[in-house]
């Protein structure tokens, strides 16, 4: 008996089985938080400028049109005296251009599109709104 040897600890294939399904499962949870969290942003955005879609409606309500121009924080400045409670901003800083976009040429009509993370596409087929196919989330007066 003085000659055998207790062997304890694991072998090196089972370590490395190990490691393998640490790194899978953790790749999976990485991509999932990702994607949710992009998704989050997205309901952010759409909530956003629903809201503006609203306030737009009322100006109009009151004024007898939209707001003319094409600059989105102008508008917001002149929909901020009364008719939207919280200025909406980007749930993630935006370094590579625009996120929002609105346009009214006449005071008519309008369009106000955002750009959102996990969807792509163009902007339902209007490509004049903010440059098409960064645009992928729209509407415009009813």
């Amino acid at each position: 008996m003085e000659n055998e040897k207790i062997k304890s600890g694991f072998t090196l294939m089972e370590l490395l089985v190990a490691i393998t399904i640490v790194v899978t499962l953790s790749a999976i949870g990485i991509v999932s938080y990702r994607s949710a969290n992009q998704k989050g942003r997205d309901g952010k955005r759409k909530s956003d400028i629903n809201q503006v879609r609203a306030a737009l409606e009322m100006y109009r309500s009151d004024e007898g049109l939209y707001p003319i121009g094409s600059d989105w924080t102008a508008m917001l400045s002149t929909l901020g005296s009364g008719y939207i409670n919280n200025v909406p901003l980007d749930p993630r800083f935006s370094s590579d251009g625009w996120v929002y976009y609105y346009s009214s040429s006449d005071g008519y009509t309008y369009v106000v599109c955002a750009r959102l993370e996990s969807e792509t596409g163009s902007c339902l087929g209007n490509p004049s709104c903010g440059g098409g196919t960064t645009c992928n989330y729209q509407f415009s007066n009813p």
